[in-house]
């Protein structure tokens, strides 16, 4: 094995694999339950509770040898393992011939008091005397009939008083009737006839318990492969889903990746820094290398660059010596022109306004001799005069009503102002200020 196998990864001990039957769901963890198997060189007894372990045993005087050892002696006759083992599968306990059949059973009632007084012991030392058993599971290395578990099952039936010869009555009668005596047990299973469907991870089982006397046992159900393999490979299941290395005892574990270790580490640094040390040397001297053809290229293009560069600096200058000369042109007929039109629009203004504004004049100035109103201020504009007026308050309003009676002239009539002012003899004068649009 240590030639063909260099790791291994997961090493459980023989009590913790069984607790793969509930975390994979085959059985159920409820009460007490009881796991009894036969090796080939010794026995275990496993207690389990609610799915949790609470005892295990190692029974060094019960094993597969020593039945096969006590048989033979039993019946001074040397039988070899295989036809020991041949004559368990086909007939288990009760075989055909009657000698065989006593001297095996006689042999099974030394082994279960051995047995009882383990199992005893544990259910005393956990103080479960008062709960009872709501399965018994039992397996071998050798698989296990039908008829061995009806032995296991009549054992317990007579639990609390083991008499020797009623005990060997009991298993050649297979009486597993339940009296004062009796450990009761819910249910009795055999290992062997657990299904497993080991890719859907699924479970079903077959409890075969009643066996045909004398007959042989119908195993077509079996599996030929040891349940500890089936169990091994469910928590291999359970290990790649989520690692629990708590219990693993295994001293041969399989080496971290190379890349996950300080030495590859190591390795992997070195590596780099010497790949590092060899590439950069020749970066640089392709680099360098580029450089200089890249050089060597622009060199070969600089002379036609530079004529370009210097018609086009030539046609630059050119271009701007004559945008300057525009530009100065165009500042000179600016000039010129805005002074042309100044000069047109005060020609226009005069020849426009200026009869208009002397004609207003003469005519307001005939209606003032005519009222007797005097003018205090005068602003005259481009369509308006405005003017102050002080006079009496007929004279004002004479004068208002001769301008009014006029068509083209109009007198806006939310300007006028007119305050009533008492001079120092006495006599009052009105002051207003007038003003007056030209309309045509």
């Amino acid at each position: 094995m240590q030639k063909k196998i260099n790791y291994i990864d997961y090493l459980d001990m023989e009590p913790l694999l069984y607790k793969t039957y509930y975390s994979n769901q085959i059985l159920d963890s409820m009460g007490l339950q009881m796991f009894i198997y036969l090796h080939k060189t010794y026995a275990t007894l496993t207690f389990y509770k609610d799915g949790e372990l609470i005892y295990y045993r190692v029974l060094n005087k019960l094993s597969i040898d020593m039945l096969h050892a006590a048989y033979c002696n039993d019946l001074s006759e040397r039988i070899s393992e295989r036809i020991f083992i041949d004559d368990l599968n086909r007939y288990g306990f009760d075989h055909i011939e009657e000698a065989k059949k006593i001297s095996l059973n006689k042999v099974l009632a030394d082994a279960f008091k051995l047995l009882v007084s383990n199992i005893s012991f544990g259910i005393k030392t956990l103080s479960l005397a008062d709960m009872g058993i709501s399965r018994v599971i039992v397996g071998t290395d050798i698989g296990l009939s039908d008829n061995f578990l009806r032995k296991i099952e009549t054992m317990f039936s007579c639990f609390r008083s083991i008499d020797p010869d009623e005990l060997i009555d009991r298993l050649l009668e297979n009486n597993t009737e339940i009296n004062s005596n009796t450990l009761r047990v819910n249910q009795f299973l055999n290992i062997h006839k657990f299904k497993y469907d080991l890719f859907k991870n699924t479970k079903e089982f077959i409890p075969n318990i009643k066996a045909q006397e004398n007959t042989l046992e119908n195993v077509e159900h079996e599996l030929n492969i040891n349940p500890f393999v089936l169990m091994s490979f469910l928590k291999a299941q359970e290990q790649l889903k989520e690692p629990m290395p708590t219990f693993n005892i295994s001293t041969y574990l399989r080496p971290l990746p190379l890349l996950k270790r300080r030495s590859g580490q190591l390795i992997l640094t070195a590596v780099l820094a010497l790949l590092l040390a060899i590439l950069y040397p020749i970066f640089n001297y392709s680099y360098g290398y580029y450089l200089s053809f890249k050089s060597d290229t622009l060199s070969q293009q600089l002379p036609s660059v530079k004529e370009t560069h210097d018609k086009l600096s030539q046609q630059i200058s050119g271009l701007k010596s004559q945008i300057d000369s525009l530009n100065q042109n165009i500042n000179q007929s600016k000039q010129r022109y805005s002074y042309i039109a100044n000069l047109l629009d005060e020609i226009y203004n005069k020849k426009q306004h200026y009869y208009a504004r002397a004609k207003m004049v003469k005519d307001l100035t005939g209606f003032l001799n005519v009222s007797n109103v005097k003018i205090t201020t005068l602003e005259a504009n481009a369509n308006t005069i405005e003017l102050g007026l002080k006079g009496g308050n007929i004279e004002v309003a004479n004068f208002l009503n001769s301008i009014s009676s006029v068509d083209k002239y109009s007198i806006d009539s939310k300007d006028i102002n007119i305050q009533n002012i008492i001079n120092p003899d006495g006599s009052s004068e009105y002051v207003s200020k007038v003003v007056i649009r030209v309309v045509k």
